[in-house]
């Protein structure tokens, strides 16, 4: 057999390598990244599928730099625009939630981040 070599009376069969059973499919998307001394804000849209157009959806992931880094307390999403934009707003329920999750720095700093993807049509809002 070629595929077989012998070395010091240890015989070695050469490795195939295995082909995967599927195709990838992976997620393309586009992101924003804003970051301060206490957070790290991650603002990210998908594209459809083999569009240039995004989902209407975004997300935001936050980093809370001030909790440990292995406390899964550090990393949150905010994936609702509707809640990012009544807080844009300044609806008081979900400001109050916004507080509790935020210091008041980093609060402004997010308020800052949503309306500049107000501004660039990544927010969208009815007038």
């Amino acid at each position: 057999m070629k595929d077989r070599i012998e070395v010091n009376g240890v015989w070695y069969v050469k490795e195939t390598i295995i082909e995967p059973q599927q195709e990838l499919d992976p997620t393309v998307y586009k992101a924003r990244v804003y970051e301060t001394d206490d957070y790290t804000f991650e603002a990210s849209r998908i594209y459809k599928d083999d569009s240039e157009e995004f989902y209407e959806d975004i997300n935001i992931e936050v980093t809370d730099k001030s909790i440990p880094k292995n406390d899964s307390a550090r990393v949150w999403y905010i994936d609702n625009p509707i809640w990012l934009y009544k807080l844009w707003l300044g609806e008081k329920e979900t400001r109050d939630e916004a507080e509790d999750l935020l210091t008041p720095h980093g609060l402004t700093y997010l308020l800052l981040i949503i309306k500049e993807l107000i501004n660039i049509g990544w927010l969208k809002h009815e007038k």
